[in-house]
């Protein structure tokens, strides 16, 4: 296609269940991925625009599905320093639960040459579990979304270190847990933002809606409404400094965008706090979508026409989205 570029980093891997990119300080991606060969989380990075080879973070028990990284790079007296932060499903007889891996420059319990340090948080997700998503919050630590099936709880992991956490589901840990919402039938996604207050803000699917939890009184305690009709396919982005959810709306299959306003100055919600837009209609679009912020602060949305089998990618152009299409 005119004006993209692709290239090939794993031609071994065979077919890739699911991936998750991200950025360093000079723009250079990293993909955490779980390929069909070797059924294990693996790790490429780009480096002077070219790939390294990939390698294997964590081995145990067919770990990788669902990856969600972040990179976190600062200054320190040698320059700049990027860590890559994963969470991910692994699985033991069948039983899912969620683990985090971390990049370090040596003595890790993981990964090539111990360059990796692995950990388990909830090991015990029942059935179903996952819809993972990970952020850093204001102090570089990392943030976890995800579904719990076994209690049927969206959950929020917190990274606090040592032994101080509460833990999930393994006593004492470096991780403490809190249960978004109990009791949840028919969930699907959830997708994370940290607030410019370091709140967290959780979006996810329940039944044929779409909800919205933020943390803003205490940790802990969290206030949920819904938005809006919605199915199977949603993410979220912090921008201007409030959420801004895309989702596929499955009554019309067409692809929005809701955004937080206040005051009841919206319309959609239950107290109108919340605008939404159609950003594309033409067909059945908006299924399997991603949303981002570029460097120059503009918001894209990648998804999926279905009704004629192509990838869009759709950005504001004037007062619009403009749709792009790639074949």
């Amino acid at each position: 296609v005119p004006g993209w570029k692709c290239e090939l980093f794993d031609e071994d891997g065979g077919r890739v269940d699911s991936s998750s990119l991200a950025f360093d300080h000079w723009d250079e991606p990293g993909i955490a991925y779980f390929p069909a060969y070797p059924r294990q989380l693996v790790y490429a990075k780009s480096s002077a625009g070219a790939w390294t080879t990939p390698v294997i973070i964590d081995d145990a028990n067919e770990p990788g599905k669902f990856p969600s990284q972040k990179i976190e790079c600062h200054l320190d007296g040698l320059g700049f320093v990027c860590t890559s932060h994963v969470a991910y499903m692994a699985y033991n007889a069948g039983v899912p639960f969620l683990r985090y891996a971390h990049s370090v420059a040596s003595g890790g319990n993981c990964g090539y040459k111990g360059n990796w340090q692995c950990e388990t948080i909830d090991s015990n997700l029942g059935n179903d579990g996952g819809w993972i998503d990970l952020e850093l919050d204001a102090n570089k630590k990392p943030v976890i979304s995800y579904y719990d099936d076994l209690n049927e709880n969206i959950m929020v992991a917190y990274y606090v270190g040592g032994t101080s956490g509460s833990g999930c589901t393994l006593g004492a840990s470096a991780w403490e847990c809190d249960a978004v919402e109990t009791y949840t039938s028919h969930p699907y996604n959830t997708a994370l933002i940290i607030l410019p207050d370091n709140n967290v803000g959780v979006a996810y699917g329940r039944g044929t809606g779409i909800y919205y939890a933020n943390t803003r009184t205490a940790r802990g305690v969290w206030t949920s409404q819904y938005i809006s009709y919605g199915v199977d396919s949603l993410d979220m982005v912090e921008y201007q400094n409030v959420p801004y959810i895309a989702f596929y709306e499955y009554k019309e299959n067409d692809l929005y965008l809701a955004h937080w306003v206040g005051n009841g100055s919206g319309n959609c919600d239950e107290n109108d706090n919340w605008q939404c837009e159609v950003v594309d209609s033409a067909g059945d679009v908006g299924f399997g979508l991603e949303m981002a912020v570029s460097p120059d602060n503009k918001l894209y949305i990648a998804y999926i026409d279905s009704t004629n089998g192509d990838l869009k990618l759709a950005h504001p152009g004037y007062a619009v989205f403009l749709p792009v299409i790639t074949r």
